[in-house]
């Protein structure tokens, strides 16, 4: 019985996880791969629908949502997003805002990251070439 309770995702946790900029959720990502594809950019549609192929964060027992709200862990490139931006920026589907707003968070932080992995690879080179 202790082993299925550690087994089961906690809400805090869940939470957490899905505050996360590249935790999206399966309604953000059709919706954005709706407006990408009638943009006419298949290749970038496709893959915004094949990380919903992916396996969807364990969520809490009492959850009551349904696949709509299946969050996923995505990695997506800064060039990918940026793309996915100045796409949803030309759309004038309604809600578009909140979407966009999402897409710059995920942007934002992938610049983040890579801003910080070049640091720490210049830094080692530099150790390196010393």
């Amino acid at each position: 019985r202790s082993t299925y309770r550690r087994s089961l995702m906690d809400w805090a946790e869940y939470k957490r996880l899905c505050d996360q900029p590249h935790v999206i959720s399966r309604h953000l990502l059709v919706s954005t791969a709706e407006i990408i594809e009638a943009s006419g950019d298949l290749a970038l549609a496709s893959r915004l629908r094949s990380v919903c192929e992916s396996e969807p964060i364990k969520r809490p027992a009492d959850h009551r949502g349904d696949a709509r709200s299946h969050m996923f862990h995505a990695s997506f490139s800064y060039a990918e997003a940026e793309r996915i931006l100045e796409i949803l920026g030309m759309s004038e589907v309604s809600g578009i805002s909140a979407m966009c707003a999402a897409w710059r968070e995920y942007q934002t932080d992938s610049q983040s990251n890579h801003t910080r992995l070049r640091a720490n690879h210049e830094n080692k080179s530099s150790t390196l070439c010393a």
